[in-house]
């Protein structure tokens, strides 16, 4: 059971869309809410890479949907996401009714609901720590956020594990058995538009199980190529401790291979490492909550790998919030 947060200051550690949906109904009930991220910009794994010439990738989640009434409301409001419907390789069993991405970015939704909220970004939190006048967070610089009144962890399952080791061990045990899968991205950009015959080419089975034309989402540059490869779940985990400059053109390599086009060298190429990319085993439920502490965690981990669920995680999170100190 969640403790009561009996006054107004609370820390949402992650800047995703769990985080930021979980801080804005917060800020909108009347708390004062602090987010903090690690990462140079905002959204987790709904991130936009921009390069100094032509090229845009967004190479951590490719689309989402919006199934719920309330998801769908909250994307109509903000103007910052549509529909997108790429041509998909013969071949490939996808249905892409429905889905959508950000607008002009991928970034852009997260960065909607940030809007007029105070997040504080390049700041990793090390360690937390509860007393009696509530929550501190030390950050890696060894400075001290707080005090803190109520705190949510919006973060990958295994750092919210390292956050939480010694303080809850009905959390850690929960925890425990969640099961997230990595990703290794690949961003290849073409000065020349290439001759493809399709947007998007999916196979789940391949080693590399997504190659995206960037361009063919609305609101993107259409000069050039800018093609976004994903690997797949077991070849990202086998070659994970590679350096990007080493993973890159293995991807590409391999990209050719299963598409059968041999294609000219990339004006630019570099791989991130999403090690926590894709829920395999979710918690099972919307958010977890501390018994003791007021404290607790969301994220897509709770529910499945969804950017929808997310939301939803962050919203529910919210919600306990706000009910307990009704």
């Amino acid at each position: 059971m969640l403790q009561k947060v009996s006054s107004s200051r609370i820390a949402v550690v992650g800047a995703g869309l769990a985080g930021l949906a979980a801080a804005r109904k917060l800020h909108r009930a009347g708390y004062a809410v602090t987010v903090f991220d690690k990462g140079r910009g905002l959204g987790g794994r709904m991130a936009t890479r921009r390069t100094e010439g032509p090229f845009v990738f967004d190479h951590g989640a490719q689309f989402f949907t919006a199934r719920s009434q309330t998801f769908q409301a909250e994307l109509e409001q903000m103007a910052a996401a549509s529909r997108w419907q790429p041509e998909i390789a013969d071949g490939v069993t996808l249905e892409s009714e429905g889905w959508w991405v950000g607008q002009p970015a991928m970034n852009a939704l997260p960065k909607a609901f940030a809007d007029g909220l105070s997040v504080t970004t390049g700041t990793r939190i090390v360690s937390i720590d509860y007393a009696s006048e509530g929550w501190r967070l030390q950050t890696e610089d060894g400075e001290q956020a707080g005090p803190f009144d109520g705190l949510v962890l919006a973060i990958p399952s295994v750092q919210a594990q390292d956050l939480l080791e010694g303080k809850d061990d009905g959390l850690a045990a929960e925890l425990s058995r969640v099961e997230v899968d990595p990703c290794w991205a690949v961003m290849a950009g073409f000065n020349i538009a290439l001759e493809l015959e399709y947007d998007l080419y999916a196979d789940a089975l391949a080693d590399v199980a997504w190659i995206a034309v960037n361009g063919s989402k609305p609101g993107r540059p259409v000069q050039g190529t800018s093609l976004v490869l994903h690997a797949s779940p077991e070849w990202s985990r086998t070659h994970l401790e590679l350096e990007p400059d080493q993973i890159a053109p293995l991807v590409l390599a391999q990209a050719e291979k299963q598409i059968g086009l041999r294609l000219p060298p990339p004006d630019y190429l570099t791989a991130h490492r999403w090690r926590y990319a894709k829920t395999r085993v979710p918690a099972g439920k919307p958010f977890l909550a501390s018994g003791d502490l007021p404290l607790l965690l969301c994220g897509d981990w709770c529910l499945g790998a969804r950017v929808e669920y997310a939301f939803e995680s962050g919203i529910a999170a919210a919600d306990a919030v706000i009910a307990q100190a009704g």
